[in-house]
């Protein structure tokens, strides 16, 4: 049985096709996101403990600099990944609210055909008190 983080982060994973590593294998010609996580923050109340969790969002994409700009294809990188990371801000039931606390493009300082952007957001979600098993009641 999955802990609801798990379950919780294996939902953003596929809803963004993502991969839960904080290294991709190896970039290619097609777009490769990972999702890694941090600790959680919890906030024990009298039934149910209320869990913050952080992740970042990461993305790599290929572009075409002959039709379009480096700036232009990293920005519209960034708010897919911004839109794909609160499509659905409940991910079906499992966590109360997806937050974005910080969204920002990647350059490299080299000349390259690879644009990247980062996502920073936190996850809560409420689980039984001391189990991580059980949704809150």
């Amino acid at each position: 049985m999955d802990s609801r983080r798990e379950l919780i982060l294996a939902a953003l994973a596929t809803a963004l096709n993502a991969v839960r590593s904080p290294y991709a294998l190896e970039y290619s010609t097609s777009r490769v996101v990972s999702v890694t996580d941090d600790d959680d923050v919890i906030t024990s109340d009298y039934d149910n403990d209320l869990h913050s969790m952080s992740v970042m969002l990461s993305a790599v994409d290929v572009f075409d600099e002959s039709t379009i700009e480096r700036s232009k294809a990293t920005n519209a990188l960034l708010a897919w990944l911004q839109q794909g990371a609160v499509a659905d801000r409940a991910l079906g039931g499992l966590c109360e609210d997806i937050r974005l606390t910080r969204a920002y493009p990647v350059y490299s300082e080299s000349p390259s055909h690879f644009i990247a952007a980062i996502v920073e957001a936190t996850i809560t979600y409420r689980t039984a008190p001391d189990n991580p098993f059980v949704a809150a009641p």
